[in-house]
């Protein structure tokens, strides 16, 4: 049987204080689901910064140096349901 492949978008907005914490749960939860060979090992989190204006964005650059995540920045504030939107667009 084929495993699936999981791609998680996550609309992020203003979200500094909680960024770094959310994607090692969820990084740990996927490399534990790859190594059990549950998820095919192309699964992948994007994370799709929508317009914030405090340091979220460096620090999704500095968490994907270390975490296997893909990255969307929006120049400025359009909405969670555009951020999925980009998001399952692009990747």
């Amino acid at each position: 049987m084929e495993k699936p492949t999981i791609a998680l978008i996550l609309p992020c907005f203003n979200e500094e204080k909680i960024i770094e914490y959310s994607i090692n749960i969820i990084d740990k939860y996927f490399i534990d689901l790859k190594k059990r060979e549950v998820i095919n090992a192309d699964s992948f989190v994007a994370i799709v910064d929508d317009g914030s204006f405090d340091n979220s964005w460096n620090k999704i650059l500095n968490l994907s140096i270390k975490n296997p995540l893909k990255a969307i920045r929006f120049s400025r504030n359009f909405g969670h349901q555009y951020a999925v939107y980009a998001g399952i667009k692009e990747f």
